[in-house]
């Protein structure tokens, strides 16, 4: 009998992640081509500590609103939240 694989994917901190996806309320990258879809919350971490932006697409086109800086114990909640395994 043939088990499938687990499909998994390791998550880099390094990389924008993200950790919620609502649908779209307003535009947020000032880029008219990709309104109309979801916004995705999305957290990264660099050498200066975590970051934040929001990535509005609609399927074709995306676009990313502002990245903000947001502290430590906020970066690895929502990393954490990003990867499945928040308590």
């Amino acid at each position: 009998m043939l088990v499938p694989k687990k499909a998994f994917a390791v998550m880099n901190k390094r990389k924008w992640n993200t950790y919620a996806t609502q649908g779209y309320t307003c535009d947020v990258a000032n880029d008219p081509r990709s309104t109309g879809g979801v916004h995705e919350y999305q957290v990264r971490w660099t050498r200066s500590g975590w970051q934040q932006r929001t990535l509005q697409t609609n399927g074709r086109h995306e676009a990313a609103g502002p990245v903000r800086p947001i502290d430590d114990a906020d970066g690895e909640a929502k990393f954490a939240t990003a990867q499945g395994d928040a308590s």
